[in-house]
């Protein structure tokens, strides 16, 4: 059961537009500022990290991203240079034979740059995106997820979380105020965790807290904390100032819960409850749900989850989004070339909570079928 109410302000802290590169996946993700994904599959072996720990890109890929970045510049070759313009003037040359670079009247050495047997060039990732204005810490490799990811605001980043536990403790500790407190510090667990928070869209929610404590408390020890107050509601905190309430999507909702239950130290565990039984994948899909942004009126997960689930929709339906009053929407499906009067499936969305479960959409499906 849900019990929040969507905002109509998101915080600008959580702009989440990045670029991720999974080196498994031979795939580049170009993720956007609501965490919409674009994802571009590249050539096998374009990324590659040599025997010195160093990141090397191809040219061709290399300029996928750069063009992809939408951030007013324009990259091509021209010969053994890679030139960089904006407004038509030259902003930065590249000499990929002697490995230097040229802004204005400066000059800067750059890792080699490598030809491999093909005669492919390849570039030093890291120092061309150090030129192009990303700082070390904005260009994150995850080693354990094999993904690079540039991020100008790397909010989540970090190599420890501290856990405190509001939940499973025993009453005598909640009353003294000693909860379960522990360090993460194992990659296997921070960074797909991580990788999530940092890529799912966060939709704001206004939320009639259950008690003085959350559930759980991450403190990523970089001036970010999360004080997570349900299955579904979590408050983010930056440097001591609260940004807001937030929807949990249910992928990090799983990813949270799993997270600790894989990290608690179970000696100390009292109440052995969890959100979801991770054995069965028939109950998190009793659970499942998908958030959506009421108070900018964008149903668009709900919308494209209902098209993506039918044969041919856009060429048998048409739908549209009706707000009836202030408190709920509905969603309504007509089968083209046939009178309203004929056929209409309607799916009705509440203001509050901003979140329907999957269950429900689908029986709506179902009357499509």
């Amino acid at each position: 059961m849900f019990v929040f109410m969507p905002l109509q302000v998101k915080a600008e802290v959580l702009n989440k537009e990045q670029i991720d590169i999974d080196i498994n996946k031979d795939c580049i993700n170009f993720i956007g500022s609501d965490g919409s994904v674009i994802a571009e599959k590249y050539e096998n072996g374009s990324v590659f990290i040599d025997k010195n720990g160093l990141t090397y890109i191809s040219a061709d890929c290399l300029l996928s991203i750069l063009n992809n970045g939408k951030n007013g510049f324009n990259y091509y070759f021209d010969g053994g240079m890679l030139l960089v313009n904006k407004n038509g003037e030259t902003y930065l040359k590249i000499n990929t034979d002697t490995s230097t670079a040229n802004i204005g009247s400066d000059y800067k050495s750059i890792e080699q740059c490598k030809i491999n047997a093909d005669g492919k060039l390849f570039l030093p990732l890291r120092d061309i995106l150090n030129l192009f204005g990303y700082s070390n810490n904005e260009i994150i490799y995850q080693p354990y997820l094999k993904t690079i990811s540039l991020n100008k605001q790397p909010l989540f980043e970090t190599d420890k979380i501290t856990i405190t536990d509001f939940n499973h403790c025993s009453p005598e500790k909640s009353i003294s105020e000693e909860y379960l407190n522990y360090d993460v510090i194992d990659n296997q667990y921070l960074q797909p965790l991580i990788y999530c928070l940092n890529k799912i869209p966060f939709y704001s929610c206004d939320v009639n807290y259950r008690s003085l404590n959350p559930w759980y408390r991450f403190d990523f020890n970089n001036g970010v904390v999360l004080d997570i107050d349900s299955n579904c509601v979590l408050r983010i905190y930056k440097d001591g100032n609260k940004t807001g309430e937030y929807q949990i999507p249910f992928e990090l909702s799983v990813k949270i819960e799993k997270f600790v239950k894989n990290t608690i130290p179970e000696n100390e565990v009292f109440h052995n409850i969890w959100w979801y039984d991770y054995s069965s994948e028939e109950d998190l899909n009793q659970y499942e749900y998908i958030t959506y942004d009421y108070m900018d009126n964008d149903y668009k997960e709900v919308t494209s989850y209902i098209i993506s689930q039918v044969n041919d929709f856009e060429k048998r339906y048409d739908l549209l989004i009706e707000n009836r009053s202030e408190e709920e929407a509905y969603i309504i499906v007509t089968q083209k070339n046939v009178p309203e009067s004929e056929y209409k499936v309607s799916l009705r969305i509440y203001k509050y909570p901003g979140a329907m479960e999957i269950s429900k959409i689908n029986d709506f499906i179902y009357a499509l079928k």
